[in-house]
């Protein structure tokens, strides 16, 4: 087998090379990563090729496909098919049958179809959560929010609160533990001791 061969298969087993729809077709650090593990494989051939000069060798290749290629479909109207060219690495390349993969392999600008392409999957996958269960986990998440912010409130309140409110609060629990006619006479005189405070005056319990 020759080197050019083993080349060529090495490239078409990473499409992220070659394939301008792949998602790393524009990582350049993963197509780094392929070409010099495409320099491995090469050496274990006993071909010493760094990963440039594999890169290098594979655009030469390709590029006179492209050229054998155009010439071969440039038939003159009514003119009988022509024979495959008859360079021996021609077929190697039939993963290249897209002319828009046989551009540039260096070219980062991944084309508008592809693009189109790659956010329908992306949405696709999404989607494919069922509707029930995430509106489940919608509603879950809003109670969650919703009783988070009850005890927000709640915390606030109880920070706003000084000591005339626990004071009120202790007051109101024993008025419970009272008979209503009990209680009622606790308010009274509360109320008489606020008014002599208020105005500084005795004020007899007949007299409310």
């Amino acid at each position: 087998m020759y080197w050019q061969e083993k080349l060529i298969n090495a490239v078409k087993g990473r499409p992220c090379l070659w394939d301008r729809c792949d998602e790393n077709y524009a990582n350049k650090n993963i197509k780094a990563d392929n070409w010099r593990a495409i320099s491995e494989e090469m050496v274990e051939y006993s071909y010493s090729f760094d990963d440039k000069t594999c890169a290098m060798k594979y655009r030469n290749l390709r590029d006179n496909f492209i050229k054998l290629r155009r010439e071969h479909l440039a038939l003159p109207s009514g003119s009988s098919p022509k024979a495959p060219p008859k360079w021996p690495f021609f077929r190697l390349f039939d993963f290249l049958s897209d002319r828009s993969n046989a551009k540039s392999s260096v070219d980062v600008n991944v084309p508008q179809e592809c693009k189109v392409k790659n956010n329908v999957v992306a949405a696709v996958s999404s989607s494919r959560q069922p509707p029930a269960k995430r509106r489940r986990n919608e509603t879950t998440i809003s109670k969650i929010d919703s009783e988070l912010e009850k005890v927000e409130q709640a915390l606030a309140a109880e920070d706003a609160k000084d000591e005339h409110d626990y004071y009120g609060s202790s007051i109101a629990k024993r008025l419970r533990k009272l008979t209503p006619h009990k209680a009622a006479l606790v308010r009274v005189e509360i109320e008489k001791v606020f008014l002599n405070v208020e105005y500084n005056s005795k004020v007899d319990i007949f007299d409310l």
